[in-house]
């Protein structure tokens, strides 16, 4: 992301968007995520409004989008984070099946798989963690 002013270091977001494509307002109440195939482990993103996000939950009209942009540069990084504590116990399986999830207050989910360049990153990070854990 490009600002004004002193942009000696660019921020990193993960971005997710929900377009309405129905005739109706939906309230979407959560964004997540899930991998497994035969077992299924899910998980919330924690998400927070402000200029640039959403919040949730949030009610949008036919055509509207709702967006949410997660920090990557923070001091504590979201990819770490996630690749420790929810890709733990088979990351590069877990990658190939992870897929983000958009709940509605009706019941109704919707999910599409993650892009190539976040889970190349992901796939980094489960290597660095498995060579960080054999030197330990």
């Amino acid at each position: 992301m490009i600002g004004g002013g002193d942009i000696e270091k660019h921020r990193e977001f993960l971005y997710v968007s929900a377009i309405n494509t129905g005739n109706r307002i939906v309230t979407i109440t959560n964004v997540g995520w899930e991998i497994g195939w035969l077992k299924k482990e899910h998980a919330i993103q924690v998400v927070q409004k402000d200029q640039l996000s959403s919040g949730l939950p949030v009610k949008i009209d036919d055509g509207e989008e709702a967006k949410w942009f997660v920090p990557l540069d923070l001091q504590e990084n979201w990819i770490e984070r996630f690749t420790r504590d929810f890709l733990h116990s088979n990351p590069n399986l877990n990658i190939r099946s992870l897929r983000i999830q958009i709940h509605t207050s009706v019941g109704k989910t919707f999910e599409t798989s993650v892009e190539k360049n976040l889970k190349e990153r992901l796939i980094q990070e489960c290597k660095k963690q498995r060579e960080s854990r054999k030197l330990a």
